[in-house]
C-alpha cells in the first residue's frame, strides 16, 4: 500500500511540474527534508495513533506523500531540454547545418514520407566538427531505402520541435524526448548496420512478419492484420481507418493491453506445460519483451507489458495482483524514463482506459447479475452475462476517455456501443488465428496456409460492420464546447468514486462495490 501511494502522489508532482517555475536545487533539497523527516515521523509514530500510518489502507507518513511529489517535481525538470555546447539542441541556427548520426529506431513509411529518429554523432559547424548528443525527427519524401543502423551525412535547417513561448508537452516529439527536427535535407548514406544486432534482427523478423501477412491474406485485410499484429497502421486505407474511428472500434486495430494479454496467459500456460513453474516465468517475460520490441514499443504496449510481467511475478510467488496498484507502478516506471510521457495522448488514453476496466467494469457487472437474477433463472444469467460484460466494458472506456477524444474531435458515436458488441468477441480469434498464420508463414508457402484463409473472412466481416455502421447519418453529431467540461468533470467524480471502493475494498475483502 505505501509503494501505491508514493508512486500516485509522484505522478500527481510531475503533471504538476510544468507550472512550477522554482529551481530544481529547491525541489533536490525539499526532496532530501522529506526524506529525513518521514523517517522520523514514522519512527516516532510506528507503535501510535497516525492518520496515515495506523491506517491499513496507506500505511504511509505524511512526509513520504510530500517526498514523492516533490521527486515527481524533479524528474521532471530534471528532464527539459536545455542548449549547450554537447546538445544538438544548442546548434539550432538559421543557415545548412551538416549533421552526421545513425537512424535510432524503424523508420515509419508511408505514400508521402518516411520519418525517422537519428542518434546524432558529430555536426560541422564551419570548419570544425564537432561531438554532439541528442535525437532529432528526420522527415524525408518517400521512396528513400533507410533502415535501422542506417549512418547518415545530413545537410539542413535544424528546428526545434516546440515553441519556445509555450508548454513543452504540447508537442508530439518533445513527449517522446526529441527536440529537434530536420525536414527534407540533403541525405548520403555513409554506412550500413550500425545499430544493435538484436534490435536489427527484430525489425527484419518484423518486415518479413508484415511480407508474409500481405501475402497470404487479400487487402486491406492484410493491413489490419498488420496493424493488430505488428502496430504496423501507415498502409491501412484512409477510408478505412476513418470507418473504425467514427464507429468508435479503432481500438480493436491499435496494439493495446488486450493483445498483451492474450499472449501473456498463452506463453505461461504453454512454457508451464513444456518447463514447469520455475523456468513459466521468465520464458514467459522474455516473450513479452520480445513482442513489445517487435511493435514498436509504443507507450500502451509498454504498460501492458509491465503490468503483465508484475501480475504474473505475483502469481508466480503466490501474491494476488491487484490490477490498480500495476497500472500506478507501470505508469510511474514509465515516467522515470520519460515524464513527457504523461501528456502523449496514446499514454493517456492507455492509462484511462485500463484503470476504468480495473475499476468500473466488475462492480456494474456485479450490479446488473443481481438485478438480472431477480427475474431470471440461473443459467439464463450466466448465458446473458459475457454479453452484458462487453457492453459494460465498452461502456466504462468510453466513459472515461471521453474527454480526451472529445479534444480531437468533439463529436459524439451513437453507435460505438453496437459496433464494439458485434466486433470485439472477434479479436481473440483474429489475433491467434492471425499469429499463428504469420507464424506459418515462416514456414509453409502461402498457398497452403489454411490459417491466412481462416482468418480472412473474420477480419472482412469487422471491416465492413464498421464501414456500414459509420456512414450511417446518425453515427456522429457534433457537441458544444461545455460539453468537456461536464464530461471532464462526470469522468474525474466517476473515476475516483470507483477507484477509491476498489482500494477501500481490498481491506474489507466482504464489502460489496455497488
Amino acid at each position: 500500500m505505501p509503494l501505491f501511494w508514493f508512486c500516485l502522489t509522484a505522478l500527481i508532482g510531475i503533471f504538476i511540474a510544468p507550472f512550477c517555475d522554482l529551481p530544481l536545487i529547491f525541489w533536490g533539497l525539499g526532496s532530501l527534508v522529506f526524506l529525513l523527516i518521514g523517517i522520523l515521523e514514522f519512527r516516532y509514530y510506528k507503535n501510535k495513533k497516525h492518520v496515515f500510518i495506523s491506517h491499513s489502507i496507506f500505511r504511509i507518513p505524511i512526509a513520504f506523500l510530500l517526498l514523492g511529489f516533490f521527486l515527481g517535481v524533479l524528474r521532471y525538470q530534471s528532464a527539459l531540454p536545455y542548449p549547450t555546447a554537447d546538445n544538438i539542441l544548442g546548434y539550432v541556427i538559421n543557415e545548412p547545418t551538416t549533421l552526421m548520426g545513425t537512424i535510432k529506431y524503424d523508420p515509419i513509411r508511408t505514400n508521402d514520407f518516411t520519418s525517422a529518429v537519428i542518434k546524432s554523432e558529430s555536426i560541422t559547424v564551419g570548419n570544425k566538427k564537432l561531438a554532439v548528443k541528442g535525437d532529432v525527427s528526420l522527415l524525408i519524401p518517400a521512396g528513400f531505402d533507410i533502415r535501422y543502423g542506417d549512418r547518415l551525412e545530413l545537410i539542413g535547417n535544424l528546428s526545434k520541435t516546440y515553441e519556445n513561448d509555450s508548454l513543452i508537452t504540447r508537442s508530439s516529439l518533445a513527449q517522446k524526448k526529441v527536440f529537434t527536427r530536420l525536414a527534407f535535407p540533403d541525405i548520403e548514406v555513409v554506412s550500413y548496420g550500425n545499430g544493435n544486432r538484436i534490435m536489427d534482427f527484430i525489425y527484419r523478423l518484423r518486415e518479413r512478419a508484415h511480407s508474409i501477412i500481405f501475402n497470404i491474406i487479400p487487402f486491406p485485410e492484410s493491413a489490419v492484420l498488420s496493424g493488430i499484429l505488428l502496430g504496423i497502421e501507415s498502409e491501412i486505407p484512409e477510408y478505412l481507418w476513418d470507418s473504425y474511428q467514427a464507429s468508435g472500434t479503432i481500438h480493436i486495430i491499435a496494439i493495446s493491453g488486450f493483445n498483451i494479454t492474450i499472449i501473456a496467459l498463452l506463453s505461461f500456460r504453454v512454457f508451464r506445460r513444456l518447463f514447469g513453474w520455475k523456468w513459466a516465468l521468465p520464458s514467459t517475460i522474455s516473450v513479452l519483451l520480445f513482442y513489445t520490441l517487435l511493435v514498436g514499443a509504443d507507450p500502451p504496449v509498454i504498460r501492458a507489458a509491465i503490468m503483465g510481467i508484475l501480475a504474473l511475478t505475483a502469481h508466480q510467488i503466490g501474491r494476488r495482483p491487484v490490477g490498480i496498484y500495476t497500472l500506478v507502478l507501470a505508469a510511474i516506471v514509465m515516467l522515470i524514463g520519460n515524464p513527457f510521457l504523461l501528456w502523449s495522448i496514446s499514454f493517456q488514453l492507455s492509462f484511462l482506459a485500463t484503470l476504468a476496466l480495473l475499476t468500473i467494469v466488475d462492480p456494474m457487472d456485479r450490479w446488473v447479475k443481481t438485478r438480472f437474477e431477480n427475474h431470471f433463472s440461473l443459467q439464463t444469467v450466466q448465458n446473458l452475462m459475457p454479453v452484458v460484460s462487453i457492453l459494460t466494458t465498452t461502456f466504462s472506456a468510453t466513459l472515461v476517455i471521453f474527454p480526451i477524444l472529445f479534444k480531437m474531435n468533439p463529436q459524439f458515436s451513437t453507435i460505438s456501443m453496437v459496433a464494439n458488441f458485434l466486433i470485439a468477441p472477434f479479436q481473440p480469434a483474429i489475433m491467434i488465428v492471425g499469429g499463428l498464420a504469420a507464424f506459418l508463414g515462416f514456414i509453409i508457402p502461402p498457398n497452403i496456409n489454411v490459417l491466412g484463409i481462416m482468418v480472412w473472412p473474420l477480419i472482412a466481416f469487422c471491416d465492413q460492420i464498421a464501414i456500414r455502421l459509420s456512414i450511417s447519418s446518425a453515427a456522429v453529431f457534433p457537441l458544444p464546447d461545455y460539453a468537456f467540461w461536464i464530461s471532464l468533470v462526470f469522468s474525474v467524480v466517476v473515476l475516483i468514486y470507483f477507484s477509491y471502493r476498489n482500494i477501500f475494498s481490498l481491506s474489507n475483502p466482504n464489502n460489496d462495490l455497488m
